[in-house]
């Protein structure tokens, strides 16, 4: 890997002479991924052992975090000439930040935290397993900003999760599930009215997951694909709820209320 490409734009990179982007689960996917593992266990490791006001500053220093980032990113789109109306914050990881935003200032809401235990942790999670970035190469601006963007929807959600603040319930699957598909048919709206190809609905646009998805339903996009989509997200949904399920039966197994809330702490320890 080398910063040679550090600031290179995706119209620099697809004019190259030869590839320069890496591969799902390469190399320097993998790096990547340690990286991302260490942050998030960290971050999670230091919420556990804050008080009120500590977990506090962590959640909204991530939620600012996250809406710099997003304004990081389109202004040097804007620089660069790439048009940033292309890659407006309506995908599904973008919609965290604003999830996390209000989150981190309302924080004993209950309907969010079903989101972020749903929607936006599992998203995340395949994000970095499947993530858009190996468009870009491995050391890159956008890729670095990509990574630690998803890293940190994880870390915030794992954390929250970790120190007891989140309970999922089978319900928020479903309530969640029901606005994630709401939100996709609007935005494929939203796609074909104006040419754009957000939440990857009119196109798989090279993901390997996705791509097997457009496949199983045909190739050929629409409401076929749609229908897939949501039966694979309420899969992963579900994969979400039995791990939770998991967690939360060691944790009413363990001696004491305190040993209970940092069970997942521990196994990150």
């Amino acid at each position: 890997m080398t910063f040679e490409y550090l600031w290179y734009s995706q119209y620099q990179v697809r004019s190259m002479p030869y590839d320069i982007t890496f591969g799902t689960f390469s190399a320097a996917h993998l790096v990547w991924l340690a990286i991302c593992a260490a942050v998030i266990v960290l971050f999670v490791r230091l919420y556990i052992k804050g008080d009120g006001r500590r977990r506090a500053d962590m959640r909204r220093v991530t939620a600012l975090f996250m809406i710099f980032s997003e304004f990081f990113k389109m202004s040097l789109m804007a620089i660069q000439g790439i048009h940033p109306e292309e890659y407006l914050p309506i995908e599904i990881c973008s919609l965290a930040e604003y999830f996390i935003l209000i989150d981190s200032m309302w924080p004993d809401n209950k309907a969010l935290k079903q989101m972020l235990s749903f929607t936006f942790l599992p998203a995340a999670v395949m994000a970095l397993l499947f993530p858009a970035a190996v468009q870009f190469p491995a050391v890159n601006i956008y890729t670095i900003r990509f990574f630690l963007f998803h890293a940190g929807i994880a870390a915030y959600v794992i954390a929250r999760y970790a120190a007891g603040e989140i309970k999922p319930r089978y319900y928020g699957l479903w309530i969640s599930l029901a606005v994630t598909l709401a939100v996709a048919i609007a935005v494929r709206r939203f796609d074909i009215a104006f040419g754009f190809n957000f939440m990857f609905l009119i196109d798989p646009f090279g993901n390997p997951m996705l791509s097997l998805l457009w496949n199983a339903a045909g190739g050929k996009g629409g409401a076929p694909y749609i229908a897939v989509l949501t039966a694979f997200t309420g899969f992963v949904m579900h994969i979400a709820y039995l791990v939770y399920r998991v967690i939360g039966r060691k944790r009413q197994t363990a001696p004491d209320a305190g040993a209970a809330a940092q069970e997942l702490g521990n196994i990150l320890n």
